[in-house]
This record gives C-alpha cells, sequence and structure tokens, in this order.
C-alpha cells in the first residue's frame, strides 16, 4: 500500500460553531505524519457525508445544511484549518468530499 486515505469529522474538529478541538487535529494531522514516516501518502477526505449538528437548524428546513447561508464561508474556514493542521509533513494529498457522486445518485435510487 502507497496511499491511503481517511476522512476528517468536521463535527469532531467544530462541536459547536466557532469551538474548535485544537486535540482532534492534532490527532488527524498526528496520522498524516506517521503514515508519511511510515512511506505511505496519505489523502484527507475533507467531508464524508454529515454535517456537524449546529448546521442543522431545528424547525426550519430552509437553513438546513446546504441552504445555511453560512455554510460556505464556514466551510472555507474549516479547509483552510485542516490544511494549516496538516503543516508542511501532514497529508500534501485532498479530496473535498468522499463519492461526489453520492448525492445525487442516492437520490435517483430512491425515486425509483
Amino acid at each position: 500500500m502507497n496511499h491511503y486515505r481517511f476522512s476528517i469529522e468536521w463535527a469532531r474538529v467544530e462541536p459547536r460553531p466557532g469551538v474548535i478541538n485544537e486535540a482532534v487535529l492534532a490527532r488527524y494531522a498526528g496520522m498524516a505524519r506517521e503514515l508519511r514516516a511510515a512511506g505511505i501518502e496519505p489523502i484527507v477526505t475533507l467531508w464524508h457525508f454529515t454535517f456537524p449538528d449546529w448546521l442543522y437548524h431545528d424547525g426550519d428546513a430552509g437553513r438546513a445544511n446546504y441552504l445555511d447561508p453560512q455554510l460556505l464561508p464556514r466551510w472555507r474556514a474549516h479547509v483552510a484549518r485542516v490544511v494549516r493542521a496538516m503543516g508542511a509533513g501532514g497529508a500534501r494529498l485532498r479530496a473535498p468530499r468522499t463519492s461526489p457522486t453520492a448525492s445525487c445518485s442516492s437520490r435517483i435510487w430512491a425515486a425509483i
């Protein structure tokens, strides 16, 4: 094996809006460094199907996750935070999300 992909769980990194769990970021960065030290190139997936709970606005479906007007700036901040945490010795390869077509294909299968 020369590559290993793992996902960053946004809700673990930022359990509440603006509250960053630095220990979790350090753990992910440590995993990437350990993989590289073993000759395995880490690939970090930045989003794996789930959003933090705080992006689900109870009772307001018009603002939930993808529809939240703050999603894009919060996402940009999350990505920048992860990239900084990885540093020079961490993961150089990043994937924005796992299975980019899964959301569409799951809706197609649900409609059949």
